[in-house]
């Protein structure tokens, strides 16, 4: 849907950027003088026109770098939680799992230290992930 999102700003950015070429332009053959002058704004009208057009797709490609990694983040944040629900030692309910850039941060609370830990074990188990910030509070019984 972003992507979508995306695709559709850069499309009016680009149309905003031909009508104010051709508003250049128009307004350029308007003008009396030497066909050179003429010339010469609408090549100056066409260089402003790319640059913007160069400028929007600069930032839309940005855009979907950025939705790249949160997609990335998300996937593998899951990928760690499926290990966890696999694991029947672990009471993974109670375990939030987060991700940024490989780095998998997890929060709950456990009965055991035993547990804690393998938990961790697990997480650094799965493919992608980098470190593993273990804020698992240990309850006792």
């Amino acid at each position: 849907m972003e992507s979508k999102h995306i695709v559709t700003k850069q499309r009016n950015l680009y149309w905003l950027a031909v009508a104010a070429a051709v508003a250049l332009a128009l307004a350029a053959c308007g003008q009396e003088g030497p066909a050179e002058k003429v010339g010469q704004s609408i090549d100056k009208s066409a260089e402003q026109a790319g640059r913007t057009l160069d400028q929007a797709k600069d930032a839309v490609v940005g855009k979907a770098g950025e939705a790249a990694k949160s997609i990335d983040d998300a996937a593998l944040a899951a990928r760690v939680k499926a290990a966890l629900v696999a694991e029947p030692s672990v009471d993974s309910l109670k375990i939030d799992v987060e991700s940024k850039n490989g780095v998998v941060s997890l929060e709950g609370t456990v009965q055991q230290p035993a547990e804690r830990a393998k938990i961790e074990q697990i997480a650094l188990a799965v493919e992608g992930v980098k470190a593993v910030n273990n804020n698992v509070a240990v309850s006792g019984s």
